[in-house]
């Protein structure tokens, strides 16, 4: 017996698929959210990526819908600390671009308070300033 149920929220649909195997007296339900925009994957591979470095992720979080910043909070799990800040900036540079995320080193804020470390970064980076033209001086007419 498959019964499917539909719900709109704010940032998706969410569909429900239930199945029940009346021989087990089983009942399973699995719920699949719609994200046009790829986020909630995107938390799901930082979350493993930072798990899988020896860190346990706190928050996982983009504040705001208007803006391209992302906050991350960890805590150091098993991994060893690492107390030089530009080592521990290219060890999470490591662990972005391992999920396809590469940010500069000026689009990235790393802070760390005894055991726990904030990150901010902008995803996608913000375009780059359009070029201007050299301006060429003129000829005065005489």
């Amino acid at each position: 017996m498959k019964r499917t149920m539909s719900a709109s929220v704010p940032d998706g649909e969410i569909s429900v698929f239930s199945d029940f195997d009346e021989e087990l007296a089983f009942f399973k339900d699995v719920f699949v959210l719609a994200d046009p925009t790829g986020e909630l994957q995107r938390r799901c591979q930082i979350t493993g990526a930072f798990g899988a470095g020896g860190f346990a992720v706190k928050k996982v979080e983009k504040p705001s819908p208007y803006h391209n910043v992302w906050l991350v909070v960890i805590t150091r799990g098993p991994a060893a600390p690492i107390e030089d800040d530009h080592r521990l900036l290219c060890h999470i540079k490591q662990l972005l671009t391992q999920v396809g995320i590469s940010v500069q080193k000026s689009n990235i804020a790393v802070q760390q308070n005894c055991m726990s470390i904030q990150i901010s970064f902008f995803w996608p980076p913000p375009p780059a300033p359009a070029r201007k033209k050299k301006a060429m001086p003129r000829r005065l007419l005489a």
